[in-house]
């Protein structure tokens, strides 16, 4: 049927003003339905004016207000008429009583809808001078009581949705009592279940309390549905209810004049559209046929699918959804809206049906979608121009008359500016499609069109929130929206409001026409010509309005009396932690609580109710039944009978809160958040690095002891010094060093390496030398010297108290004030003779002497006598007599002027007092004795004695940094300073240069040994009883990397994370059987974060001992020393941390990391504390194993220890006798592939049972967070072990590649764990099988590690360690029969050779170790990624197009990565690597764990180029080992050494006798998984015994062998050989290719045919030697095979 021309809008512009004049006409009480002009005329005195924008206060407003202050009020008003400044007036009023600092009361404004909430928040944040917070969404479901009142006590208004409020009274975070007014935003809500009613029904009416809050409810209708005219008694009592429930009276405006000179009313207008008068039969055909297809079909294939009603459903609603935009707007919008429920992007390529499937429901989708478009004709609505193009769409049926009416209300508005328009509609997907559908009109191109909806349809809150801002702005000007919009969107520009879908209630009438806010704004109906249905639904509409205002009217003038409501139905309790749940809330609270519980992307956990009837005689009864998930501790549950579905399901819920109450699985927070539980921390970033804090430092007391000051005889440990210098060339004096207790054997008996100049260095060795009396005298004479070494060569002995006046000297020995500082510290440092211990008395006691003569030489000063003449006796004459000059050289004098040391190089004959000296060039020649007179004060008395050339000492350095080796450059020359003295002022102390030489390294050394010290000390005060850390592991342990001493805590942190993480898992899993994993997780998240670490560190004085700085030669001190240099303490100690005071005080100081003060504090990374715990747990693990690393946690008081009796308990699993039986046989066979035999079956069937498993009560959440712990422990512990020389970060990456989820999927598919998966989720389904096809179809992939592995679902990664987990429980938590398993699964281990980094990754530290600058650009060639290199002078740019921009970078990366190899630049971790080119670290270096032995990595490649070839086969058969003997294989040139190693997992004897030719060793290990091994030696001998029988059998089965197993080719081919008498196989690299960190290696192998010649096969191209060896011999085996069988 066509549309006449008349009624057409796109051709209706002439009659415009016709229209308007008809309207002007209309009657006043009555709406008058004209069809030619299509309009409803406004009542007169309804005409929209112009709007006054004025915030004063108008007379209705105040009239309100003043009402609301005296009693509990609902306000009835239009919608615009201001009731939200109302409310903004009343908290303005009330600002005194919502400020009182001594009773916290709050305003509440509660708002239905998300939008409405951000919007009256800003009107009341504008209005007021109150501090307003905003709150809804899902975050504030997981806030706690301290999380509401930090926000309660910061804001004084909160504008918040209902059900948050309701939540947070539920929580008993808010109280109803500390509420001064809550006030309802579109109160009329406030019926049946809505969160308005329940606030007010739960925790109002039952409120006890006299503190009530005042009520202020605000609507634009104070009913929800259409009443009629006869229906009176019905409005009134909705009235009536909604009083009773807010407990308000209703009150309305009755003069109304200046409430309609302020509101705009929009005009009413109807446009009508045809009928449709397409039905497309054939298509709905086609449609309800694939509809019974697939319900019919709905649980064939996925029978372990939970609910077939369910899935029914789903197909039934999305085939009423099509169906609908399929009849009410065209076969386009079909299309359209599959596209949408296939969730297809529009702005995207054009939609494919290709794509993978991921369920039915998208099957269902994608063939309606080629249903569908088969229907639809080749013109596209997109044409649509004119009002001929609009005739023929909807002639073709692509659109309906119904679209085409709304695209006529549309163009008429082409030219108005500003232009919002909204629409209204009823379904969600109709939005969607609709706006789609509107973007394609040619004839609308000027909209710009967006949709909104509820934020439970689509679960954007953001996009809700920036669709309502973008049309607000302008940036959109047409928004299709549902109900959600109806109330409360304040958009000032509206000018036309249309309603698509024609509203149902009274409510909706009202609201929507709200929205029309600017003048002269259009209210538009869209009614099908001659339905009288739909014009008789709109005319009832209008005269309910006027009756409910009619009724307001009434109440106002009659004296009702308010009934409190009362519901007989209501219960509620308190939980242990103070919260109320109410039968209002139970249900949604039981929702909550399942759906945070663990799940993962193939289930998401949710409660299953079912209410049936029950039998009674007397009444119709319900009762619920609630079903839980198998990780909640409570399985099934049934209610009591109730009289309706709805009261039941209530009641049952609330028995399962109590319930779960009960059983502490709802913890200290409701609603709980089990998932991200955020336990209280002692302040901002504890624990972090951004956080820096003060401690102090520690001392050590073995050096705080007081026998230095004896007087009587002492005996003495003495410890040998001996340095051994590298080269032989300079000699040292030995030194042996005094205490009067022993020390610790791993402390007195180290050695340090030294580092000099030249690239030489010095080997200090200490060890314990035994015991030594001393007596008093030598004590004293002990004490002199050291003091005269150490002050002469590291600090000063005369000092001068005004550096101007350079003969007033004092000597440091002579001061008892500065005497007494010497010996804060007590240990004797003496020389001992060359060849024993024994100290070397006379070189102490003549510096005693010189000691006793220093201070009176210093204060002769300007002598009287007369110069004298040097007597002829060929002596020297000195300040400690005349020596011979012979005795002088190479002798050590200490100046008495300087109180210096300096060591003699020659007696200059030639020069005296009175020669020649010039200080600088720039002063004036002046003798030697005027020199002294004038700078020193000192007169020489022998003027012809000759001078010494002398040797001063030097400044101290830092021996304890080895020089980089790698870079070795030629050392700059050495200018040797040497200086010109008269004997006369030296004392001669009897020691040679060797002893200066010796010094020099003092600083360093006892840097180091007061380190190890200490380091003891902390081991006795943690670990009395089993001292099992050694004493550098310790030290070690407490070395940041600030340090810089070549070593620091970071590997051992790496290892100590493990052994904490694997202990506190372990307890929890003990100790709260119940709890699931969830929870399990956040405990133990708490339980090892760097907080609570810190913390526990704290308490221990632990960061008094952690060393956080590098060694200041400058600032040294020995005992005995003057301390010259000393950082002054500028430290407030209120900001010091101990554990005292534990808490961080933030402060504005300055502090320097890094740098003691003189008084031992220093500024520390908090983060620095928690890391060196870690450190020393792994130091504890290295040295006394788990149990030594348990005892020391228990010291640190970690929360570790339990009741070794949880164990058994934990063996015995309560599952099911049915379901272990019914899964025994595959249980049977799962102990066959695992190797492995379970005491306890149910604990297997648990490991392998899915959370989505349908009827189970049980998964393997639990058994996944134990294996977790334990698989990282063991790992961790083998790569520490097996690659000891690697840094920090590679063993880091190394456990991350061996360890991830895509590496232990890999291992599950190896090992066929995934076909014992029990599940109920087709999308796991699909995954795996699509995760096995990719395995099938490259092999190679299965076997890849690092960022080039493909992904895997997790499920397969969680099974590996539930299945560990499950081992270990069932083992009584013996980790090494675990650990047995766990070796053969995993193999092979990642290695550094296998091991792949990300390329941007890879290229950004490449960057950064070579300095280099690069740029992530904008490319102007369109292209997805281009990057701008600088190195050096060089400038390289590389550019991806790769659609996605991770993958572009990642192509980019790679691009210059090969490139810069090509040019010599690789990554610096790789050069670590170069040479040892098959990864494997050497065995002599490989580091042992006591306690914690692992297996040993085998030897590295030699010069004779080893060979390493492995083999391991094991039996699950249980047949005879001897025809499956797993061999380990060490071929060389010369020789062959081959390891085997039997396994029999049958537990059989395994044991057989092997012997081989001459010139063969063969070591046979057997095991028996019974944690024994046996060793056996077979000797050489003559015979030859085929060890491997059924040969041809094993050949066959060669080619089914994986190719990560094919070194067992090397095995097999090497016993064919023998058994055929033919030459041995010689295996040789036949080409290599790439870097050395990324080679590829291929060999030959050729074997000798006696009489026949050679035979060779090249194996491919393959990253691992031993597997390319492998290679070929597989396919050398193949081609003997069939030449033996031709034979």
């Amino acid at each position: 049927m066509e549309i006449p021309d008349e009624d057409d809008p796109l051709v209706l512009k002439s009659k415009k003003r016709k229209a308007e004049k008809q309207a002007s006409k209309a009657k006043k009480s009555k709406i008058e339905v004209t069809e030619k002009c299509e309009i409803i005329a406004a009542p007169a005195a309804q005409v929209a004016r112009p709007a006054v924008v004025d915030f004063e206060p108008r007379s209705y407003q105040l009239e309100v207000l003043e009402k609301v202050l005296k009693e509990n009020t609902i306000v009835f008003l239009e919608t615009g008429a201001g009731k939200t400044h109302i409310a903004a007036m009343l908290f303005n009023k009330l600002a005194d009583r919502l400020s009182m600092p001594e009773e916290k009361r709050i305003g509440v404004f509660l708002t239905p809808t998300v939008a409405l909430a951000d919007q009256q928040a800003n009107v009341i944040s504008s209005s007021t001078r109150l501090k307003v917070g905003i709150y809804h969404g899902g975050q504030m479901d997981t806030w706690d009581v301290r999380k509401w009142s930090e926000e309660i006590d910061s804001h004084q208004v909160l504008v918040m949705t209902a059900q948050v409020l309701f939540n947070s009274l539920q929580l008993s975070a808010i109280r109803m009592e500390m509420i001064e007014v809550l006030i309802f935003d579109e109160c009329h809500r406030a019926q049946n279940n809505h969160p308005y009613a329940s606030v007010m029904k739960t925790y109002y009416h039952t409120s006890t309390s006299k503190l009530k809050p005042r009520i202020f409810g605000m609507t634009g209708s104070l009913v929800a549905t259409k009443v009629s005219t006869c229906e009176d008694g019905k409005l009134c009592k909705e009235m009536r209810d909604l009083e009773s429930l807010l407990d308000s009276k209703i009150y309305t405006i009755t003069s109304r004049a200046e409430l309609e000179e302020k509101v705009p009313t929009p005009f009413y207008r109807n446009l009508y559209y045809d009928k449709a008068h397409h039905c497309f039969k054939e298509l709905r055909r086609c449609l309800t046929d694939l509809l019974d297809k697939y319900q019919q079909s709905s649980c064939v294939g996925t029978c372990q699918l939970s609910d077939e009603n369910k899935k029914r459903s789903k197909f039934s609603n999305l085939y009423n959804a099509i169906t609908s935009c399929l009849l009410d707007l065209g076969l386009w919008s079909a299309v359209l809206a599959v596209e949408v429920l296939l969730k297809i992007d529009p702005e995207g390529t054009k939609p494919s049906v290709e794509n993978e499937d991921k369920n039915d429901e998208q099957r269902f989708l994608k063939e309606a979608y080629n249903i569908l478009k088969s229907f639809v004709p080749g013109d596209s609505v997109s044409s649509i121009s004119s009002p001929e193009d609009a005739k023929k769409a909807v002639n073709s049926g692509l659109i309906t008359s119904k679209v085409k009416a709304l695209l006529k209300i549309l163009v008429r508005y082409r030219n108005v500016e500003p232009f919002r328009c909204m629409i209204f509609v009823e379904r969600v997907v109709v939005t969607q499609v609709l706006a789609r559908l509107l973007s394609t009109f040619k004839a609308i191109d000027f909209c710009r069109t967006g949709y909104i909806v509820g934020v439970t349809a689509d679960g954007n809150t953001t996009k809700h929130v920036e669709t309502v801002k973008a049309f607000k702005s302008g940036e959109l000007n047409v928004l299709i929206c549902t109900s959600v919009a109806e109330e409360g969107l304040d958009v000032q520009s509206c000018n036309c409001v249309v309603r698509f879908d024609i509203c149902r209630t009274l409510r909706s009438f009202i609201q929507s026409r709200g929205r029309g806010r600017k003048r002269d704004a259009t209210y538009m109906f869209l009614l099908e010509r001659g339905n009288l249905e739909q014009e008789s639904l709109l005319m009832e509409l209008v005269n309910s309005e006027e009756l409910m205002r009619a009724e307001a009217l009434s109440r106002m003038s009659k004296t009702i009396e308010i009934t409190p409501l009362i519901d007989a139905d209501l219960d509620f309790f308190y939980t242990t932690s103070g919260a109320c749940i109410s039968t209002d809330g139970a249900v949604s609270f039981i929702y909550r609580y399942c759906s945070q519980l663990p799940g993962d992307r193939f289930y998401n956990p949710k409660p299953e109710i079912e209410v049936t009837k029950c039998e009674s005689d007397n009444e119709e009864l319900f009762s619920c039944t609630i079903t839980f998930p198998p990780n909640a501790p409570l399985h099934v549950l049934t209610g009591l009978p109730k009289r309706n579905k709805q009261l039941a399901k209530k009641v049952a819920c609330l028995e399962a809160c109590r319930q779960l109450d009960a059983l502490g699985a709802l913890g200290e927070r409701h609603p709980p958040e089990v998932r991200e539980e955020k336990m209280a921390s002692e302040g901002p970033g504890l624990g972090s690095t951004k956080l820096k804090e003060l401690f102090p430092s520690i001392k050590s007391t073995t050096y705080q002891r007081q026998w230095i000051t004896t007087s009587t005889d002492i005996v003495l440990h003495i410890y040998a010094l001996i340095f051994h210098p590298e080269e032989n060339g300079s000699t040292y004096t030995n030194f042996g060093l005094l205490f009067d207790a022993a020390l610790d054997d791993d402390v007195g008996n180290i050695e340090v390496n030294l580092y000099l100049t030249k690239n030489r260095a010095v080997k200090a060795k200490l060890s314990s030398a035994g015991q030594r009396r001393v007596d008093s005298v030598q004590l004293a004479a002990a004490k002199a010297y050291q003091e005269i070494m150490f002050n002469g060569a590291f600090s000063r002995l005369v000092f001068r108290e005004d550096k101007n006046d350079r003969t007033l000297a004092t000597c440091l020995l002579s001061s008892t004030e500065k005497a007494n500082e010497l010996w804060s510290e007590t240990y004797l440092l003496l020389p001992i003779l060359d060849g024993s211990c024994d100290i070397d008395w006379n070189i102490v006691t003549r510096c005693a002497d010189a000691a006793k003569l220093l201070p009176s030489l210093c204060s002769e000063l300007n002598k009287t006598e007369v110069c004298m003449e040097r007597p002829d006796t060929g002596l020297i004459y000195t300040a400690s007599g005349p020596v011979s000059p012979g005795a002088l050289q190479d002798a050590v004098v200490l100046t008495v002027h300087t109180g210096k040391l300096f060591s003699i190089v020659e007696v200059l004959e030639d020069l005296g007092a009175q020669s020649t000296f010039k200080e600088n060039e720039e002063s004036e020649p002046c003798t030697y004795e005027e020199f002294y007179l004038r700078k020193h004060g000192r007169l020489l008395r022998y003027q012809t004695q000759p001078f010494l050339r002398v040797k001063p000492t030097h400044a101290v350095h830092n021996h304890l940094h080895e020089p980089d080796r790698k870079n070795k450059q030629k050392p700059a020359a050495i200018v040797k300073n040497f200086v010109e003295i008269p004997p006369e002022l030296c004392l001669v102390l009897g020691a040679r240069s060797s002893m200066i030489r010796s010094l020099y390294l003092v600083p360093s050394f006892m840097y180091r040994f007061t380190a190890y010290i200490i380091s003891s000390e902390l081991r006795t005060k943690f670990t009395k009883h089993f001292p099992c850390a050694h004493a550098s592991k310790i030290l070690e342990a407490r070395t940041s990397l600030r340090c810089q001493d070549g070593f620091s805590y970071e590997g051992l942190e790496l290892l100590g994370d493990s052994v904490l993480k694997y202990a506190v898992t372990r307890k929890l899993y003990l100790l709260h059987s119940t709890m699931h994993e969830g929870e399990l997780s956040d405990r133990r998240s708490h339980a090892i974060c760097n907080s609570t670490l810190r913390k526990l560190a704290v308490a221990q004085d632990l960061p008094m001992y952690v060393r956080d700085e590098p060694f200041y030669p400058s600032c040294w001190v020995g005992a005995g020393m003057y301390r010259q240099r000393s950082r002054k303490c500028c430290c407030r100690l209120d900001n010091l941390v101990t554990k005292e005071s534990s808490k961080p005080r933030p402060t504005d100081a300055t502090y320097y990391v890094g740098k003691t003060c003189g008084q031992g504090h220093r500024w520390m990374c908090s983060k620095t504390t928690s890391d060196a715990l870690e450190a020393l747990i792994g130091a504890y693990a290295v040295g006394g194993g788990f149990d030594g690393a348990l005892e020391f946690m228990k010291a640190l008081q970690v929360d570790v220890d339990f009741d070794s009796g949880l164990i058994a308990a934990s063996q015995h699993r309560p599952v099911p006798l049915d379901a272990v039986q019914f899964h025994m046989p595959a249980l049977l066979s799962l102990e066959k592939e695992l190797c492995y035999t379970f005491q306890n079956k149910a604990l297997l069937l648990e490991a392998i049972t899915h959370a989505s498993t349908p009827d189970t009560v049980f998964c393997y959440q639990r058994l996944e967070f134990i294996g977790d712990a334990v698989l990282d422990f063991l790992v961790t512990r083998h790569l520490f072990t097996s690659h000891p020389g690697l840094s920090p970060g590679l063993l880091s990456d190394l456990r991350s590649a061996s360890v991830n989820n895509d590496c232990l999927a890999r291992v599950a598919v190896k090992h066929r764990l995934h076909s014992y998966l029990r599940h109920g989720s087709a999308e796991l389904r699909a995954k795996i099988t699509s995760f096995l096809d990719v395995l099938d179809r490259d092999p190679e992939c299965s076997v890849m590690f690092g960022f080039k592995a493909l992904s895997g679902p997790k499920a397969l990664a969680d099974i590996v360690e539930s299945v560990a987990g499950a081992i270990l429980v069932d083992s009584g938590f013996d980790f090494e029969k675990l650990w047995v398993v766990l070796k053969r699964l995993l193999s092979p281990f990642v290695t550094p050779a296998t091991l792949s980094f990300h390329p941007v990754r890879e290229f950004h530290e490449l960057c950064s170790y070579k300095s280099w600058e690069f740029e992530w650009v904008q490319s102007s060639s369109g292209a997805t990624a281009e990057i701008l290199l600088k190195a050096g002078e060089q400038r390289f740019t590389e550019v991806s197009s790769i659609k996605n921009k991770k993958d572009a970078r990642k192509d980019v990366a790679e691009k210059l990565l090969t490139m810069l190899k090509d040019l010599g630049h690789r990554h610096p971790r790789w050069d670590s690597l170069a040479q040892e080119e098959d990864g494997v670290p050497s065995h002599e270096n490989a580091l042992e764990l006591k306690g914690m032995q692992d297996e040993q990595m085998r030897p590295r490649s030699g010069a004779n180029e080893q060979t390493i070839c492995n083999m391991e086969i094991t039996n699950f058969s249980g047949q005879e080992v001897s025809e499956q003997l797993p061999l380990q294989i060490d071929v060389t040139e010369e020789q062959m050494t081959c390891n085997l190693t039997i396994t029999d997992c049958s537990g059989q004897d395994a044991s057989e006798k092997i012997d081989i030719t001459e010139k063969n060793t063969r070591n046979v290990e057997t095991t028996d998984y019974s944690g024994q091994v046996e060793h056996n030696q077979a000797h050489t001998s003559s015979k030859c015994f085929v060890p491997i029988r059924n040969l041809d059998v094993d050949l066959e089965s060669l080619t089914a062998v994986r190719t990560e197993m094919t070194n067992c080719a090397i095995a097999l081919l090497q016993d064919f050989c023998s058994q055929r008498k033919l030459g041995s196989p010689k295996f040789e690299a036949k080409e290599r290719r790439g870097v050395a960190q990324g080679r590829w290696f291929s060999f030959t192998v050729s074997v000798e045919i006696p009489g026949e010649g050679f035979l060779e096969q090249v194996s491919c191209f393959m990253a691992n030697k031993e597997r390319a060896m492998g290679d070929a011999a597989k396919k050398m085996l193949q081609l003997l095979s069939s030449f033996a069988s031709s034979s």
